[in-house]
């Protein structure tokens, strides 16, 4: 039976151990200030030493000894491979078709439907003359985010909070400055749905 003070991970005939990969656990140590609960996750990484694995884990004030809460040890999943995991728990191996084939097909769309976004900024303020030069760009920061300059899940994010930081810091104004005539507008359509404007086949005027 393994326990946190085991030295070595007992081996597995599939699926073995391998270094780095992340595992937890959950203990039992003294309540923090912002739970209730007296039962904690404790994460460690997986290391080899020889032929054997160990777990070296992360520190934790306690003054209680840490002692096993549930029994077992358990491999750290995040995200899609989470997800396939738990399809696989089911139908074994559709996991491993059924959720890269959809976290595809979510990625491919959302690249289009963003783009079509951009795009229709970009005719706005520029005009068509500017739909090239922004497809361009758009397309390379494409490659750029799937390219292997983009290591960790820590670049990545602060990759895409970036973006989202420039689109905040564009919109934030924008829905300040136009917020009011943006809402007179919603009352307005909606005064005008109420009163039956709008009907089959009609076309309307903006007020």
């Amino acid at each position: 039976m393994w326990s946190l003070t085991s030295t070595a991970l007992p081996p597995r005939a599939e699926d073995p151990w391998a270094s780095g990969q992340r595992v937890f656990a959950v203990v039992r140590a003294e309540s923090d200030d912002a739970r209730a609960s007296d039962r904690h996750r404790l994460s460690g990484i997986v290391r080899a030493v020889g032929d054997a694995h160990v777990v070296d884990w992360e520190t934790r004030a306690s003054a209680a000894p840490l002692e096993l809460a549930v029994p077992g040890l358990y491999r750290e999943h995040k995200g899609a491979t989470l997800t396939a995991k738990a399809f696989d728990r089911v139908l074994p191996g559709m996991g491993l078709w059924i959720v890269p084939a959809v976290a595809w097909l979510f990625a491919f769309s959302t690249i289009i439907s963003w783009s079509y976004y951009g795009e229709q900024g970009v005719v706005y303020l520029f005009g068509r003359r500017g739909v090239t030069p922004y497809r361009v760009a758009y397309c390379l920061l494409v490659l750029v985010a799937a390219s292997p300059l983009i290591e960790t899940e820590a670049e990545l994010d602060a990759f895409s909070s970036l973006g989202t930081g420039l689109m905040l810091f564009a919109n934030i104004p924008i829905m300040l400055l136009f917020g009011r005539e943006a809402m007179s507008a919603y009352h307005g359509y909606m005064r005008r749905l109420e009163r039956g404007d709008f009907g089959p086949g009609q076309k309307q005027e903006l007020p």
